[in-house]
């Protein structure tokens, strides 16, 4: 099963309505390793992250980034299937996020 190293997604802005990050293709399964977030803001405000949406039953990553301030997220291991999505909010303003991973060929059971 071939691997393919890369940036997921990112930077995208990801404000307080939400926003899909990324959908895992079809046929692959896709592991989340490093989450980088950005906080340009004035105020200190937390980034959610769940697969499917940022409902609290939903939430894997929830991560609060001081004003100015960059947060990285190393050792992850989120598995994501195909068709499944990463969707963020910042609880006020805007956070940068960006996420890096690998996808693999064939779906892993």
């Amino acid at each position: 099963m071939p691997v393919r190293s890369k940036r997921l997604f990112g930077p995208v802005q990801a404000g307080t309505g939400g926003a899909n990050v990324y959908t895992c293709p079809a046929g692959e399964t896709a592991i989340l390793k490093t989450l980088t977030m950005f906080n340009p803001g004035a105020i200190a405000t937390t980034l959610t992250m769940g697969i499917g949406s940022t409902a609290n039953a939903n939430v894997i990553v929830a991560q609060s980034v001081g004003n100015g301030a960059t947060v990285v997220v190393n050792n992850l291991f989120i598995c994501l299937h195909p068709g499944e999505t990463l969707r963020c909010a910042a609880g006020a303003g805007n956070i940068t996020v960006s996420g890096h991973g690998a996808e693999l060929e064939g779906v892993a059971d």
